[in-house]
């Protein structure tokens, strides 16, 4: 499989901008962006729409799975569908009078004794407490899909009695990434694969070309089919106001800003503003059934100056990382070009100087054979296989330690796959888990390895002529973005 090269590219109002301070620290400044060694073959443009005022539009969450019926304690709420294994809960209500009261899902008919505990965000056996109009992610167990169940209800395991439920329709349909199709009616000279709507506010564009020839064409989010002023522009793949240059079998990502959906636009075209001519348009179906944004899922509000973060880890590998800081955890994105069965590592030393492998803090991700995501959180005793405790281990084969990672989407399009997971800030277990720093550098390692049979962890491998080891020398400072 040929390795692609990607670059990562900031808006100046949407993400951090940062510069080389020396060998090994990248610090945020605000004045400059680090723009990674280009490959020829291949490019990753992240662009990002221009915001202006904001369009005060309703976010969107997701397929509508219904509303919770009150019994008692004033249970409330609406109740959507993010993915298969994910539910989101808008408003949610609980007076947190109710005896070990729970939030439970099951396959019967309606609510019994044979369902089964789900939990907000973390692993969590505590009851429910007080809500008042809440928003709530639900992560259902392994093996369990949104399809699998009927009914979401919070229970009283004491006296086995509902507070309130939602009864799911008899077919739901989870969200899903959707293809609609290549750019049409193109100018000579453009042209792409077929786009993917990957959620609410991100397109991703593959096998993309422009000759550079038109006058002012940049990418627009377009109402009408005809594109005009009043539309939406996008900056260049630099961050600015520029128009498109020359672009040759490329991949653009196209990522909206906070208030802005692809439900608000009928079309995503090339615009010459200068002669008022399209150089190509895809139409955006009216009735995607598509996730929402991480972004409107993570409960970003407008008061919050979070921005997603990038960096690039290897060019060879076509892997990068983007990262979010929110609240007291941290969302990553960890994008690259891997093989079937193979993982992708982020890891985080222990020594805060400089990188080491080992006693690394590590997230090991990976599709398997069935294309389902997974991340596990690992300690990296060192580069073998684990056996016995000792090598390259789950956290949770340790006693009174545990995986504290939370899986969020998973994908793999065109050969490039993206997993996204979240996990908190602060070691929860000191001696497998490592800190993640907003105020000060970071030391980050990566690394890519094949999954065996049974999901085990192979020693990590370098697809590069003659390299077999792994670890960089960067040290990135991982944190929020301060306007």
């Amino acid at each position: 499989m040929q390795k692609t090269s990607w670059r990562c590219f900031f808006s100046p109002n949407v993400a951090q901008k940062s510069k080389l301070v020396n060998k090994s620290v990248i610090a945020p400044v605000a004045s400059s962006v680090v723009i990674l060694p280009q490959l020829k073959k291949m490019l990753l443009l992240l662009l990002f729409a221009f915001v202006g005022s904001g369009l005060g539009t309703r976010p969107y969450y997701g397929a509508k799975v219904g509303e919770f019926t009150t019994y008692f304690h004033d249970v409330r709420g609406d109740v959507f569908a993010v993915n298969d294994k994910t539910l989101f809960i808008e408003n949610f209500n609980y007076d947190g009078k109710g005896a070990d009261a729970v939030f439970w899902v099951g396959g019967t008919t309606e609510p019994d004794s044979t369902g089964f505990m789900v939990h907000v965000g973390q692993d969590s056996e505590e009851t429910l407490g007080p809500s008042k109009d809440q928003s709530l992610i639900l992560h259902l167990p392994a093996g369990i899909k949104i399809t699998d169940l009927r009914w979401l209800s919070v229970w009283s395991r004491k006296f086995s009695i509902s507070f309130g439920s939602v009864i799911f329709p008899k077919i739901v349909a989870p969200p899903r990434p959707t293809v609609i199709g290549p750019l049409n009616n193109t100018r000579e000279g453009v042209s792409s694969g077929d786009v993917l709507v990957i959620d609410s506010q991100t397109f991703f564009i593959p096998n993309f070309n422009y000759d550079g020839s038109g006058q002012n064409v940049r990418w627009w989010a377009s109402k009408e089919s005809k594109t005009n002023l009043e539309d939406l522009p996008l900056y260049d793949e630099g961050g600015r106001d520029l128009p498109l240059q020359q672009y040759q079998n490329e991949t653009v990502i196209i990522s909206l800003p906070d208030g802005y959906s692809v439900f608000d636009y009928r079309f995503l075209s090339l615009w010459s503003s200068s002669e008022n001519e399209n150089y190509g348009s895809v139409e955006i179906p009216s009735d995607l059934n598509i996730p929402p944004s991480p972004r409107i899922l993570d409960l970003v509000t407008e008061r919050e100056v979070n921005k997603f973060n990038c960096e690039m880890l290897n060019d060879n590998l076509g892997l990068q990382v983007r990262w979010l800081i929110k609240g007291n955890g941290i969302i990553i994105h960890l994008v690259g070009n891997i093989e079937h069965s193979e993982y992708m590592a982020l890891g985080f030393s222990k020594d805060d100087t400089e990188t080491k492998f080992d006693g690394a803090d590590a997230a090991i991700t990976w599709l398997d054979k069935d294309g389902k995501g997974h991340v596990a959180d690992y300690y990296l005793e060192n580069t073998e296989i684990c056996e016995n405790g000792h090598g390259m281990c789950p956290d949770d084969t340790y006693e009174g330690s545990g995986n504290n990672l939370i899986l969020l989407s998973a994908k793999k399009f065109n050969g490039t796959t993206t997993i996204t997971f979240k996990r908190p800030l602060k070691a929860e277990d000191k001696l497998y888990d490592q800190n993640i720093y907003t105020d000060g550098p970071q030391a980050v390692l990566w690394a890519i390895g094949s999954i065996q049979d049974g999901n085990l962890v192979a020693s990590p491998t370098l697809y590069a002529p003659k390299e077999t080891f792994f670890l960089t020398s960067d040290v990135i400072r991982i944190g929020t973005v301060h306007h």
